[in-house]
């Protein structure tokens, strides 16, 4: 797992590797697919206001602006806020509010938001009780009847059934595809990112069972719920929706 500092830094020195690959995603795939599979979990209104944490340089949060009145985005990368934020002035987008802040202690007042999303971040935290801290906050700021999605997780179950059966030939092709197709991250992040590997830069695989019953403790109703096959990801994680009544 990473340290929050180490991952932080991480990506604060991977905005040198472009707008895609510094989303931490190493194998392209049409932002609008990953867009379709959010928006099939929990759809956005045009009068919702929604708040995505850990937006980076906002390749999602600009496309899920579209959606809906107003997003708040908020991230820990300094460096990845002040590019979302010239990225804004310059596409002249007028609906996002750009913060820098944790997802662990989010600078938001209770209530605040219909739609709450948290794409590919869960696995960066440190350790078990900071994920639970973090889903307590994103319920926190989620007002009643609100929904929020934790996407992109590592998900334990899902990898060790994976790990153990025969896959089938589309799970054979896609293994093959995201393996050639992650070539040029790899050389971006080598060129870019100068981090020590001291054998603890691993993102954690998650327990999903506990993410449901840390919900359900905050009085939430929670369920996870497998990705579009066509993200890359899609065999080993899942995402989290979390129904705050």
């Amino acid at each position: 797992m990473y340290s929050n500092e180490k991952a932080i830094d991480m990506f604060n020195q991977m905005i040198d590797m472009g707008d895609y690959y510094s989303s931490g995603r190493p194998v392209c795939v049409d932002p609008d697919i990953i867009i379709g599979d959010i928006l099939s979990k929990i759809p956005l209104a045009k009068d919702d206001v929604v708040l995505d944490v850990g937006c980076g340089t906002g390749l999602l949060t600009t496309r899920l602006a579209r959606k809906c009145r107003h997003i708040y985005a908020v991230d820990p990368a300094g460096r990845a806020v002040a590019r979302f934020r010239e990225k804004c002035l310059e596409e002249k987008i007028h609906n996002i509010e750009i913060h820098e802040g944790m997802a662990t202690d989010l600078p938001f007042a209770d209530q605040s938001f219909n739609k709450v999303i948290m794409y590919a971040v869960l696995h960066y935290l440190e350790n078990e009780k900071q994920i639970e801290r973090c889903i307590r906050e994103l319920i926190r700021v989620c007002k009643i009847n609100g929904h929020i999605l934790v996407g992109e997780i590592p998900e334990r179950k899902a990898k060790e059934e994976f790990d153990t059966r025969e896959k089938t030939k589309e799970e054979l092709k896609l293994l093959e595809e995201f393996n050639m197709n992650r070539k040029e991250y790899d050389r971006l992040f080598q060129r870019s990112v100068a981090l020590r590997d001291d054998g603890q830069n691993l993102p954690m695989v998650i327990d999903g069972d506990f993410l449901v019953r840390v919900a359900k403790r905050e009085g939430c109703t929670a369920k996870i719920h497998k990705q579009d096959i066509r993200q890359p990801f899609s065999l080993t994680r899942r995402d989290l929706v979390i129904y705050k009544g």
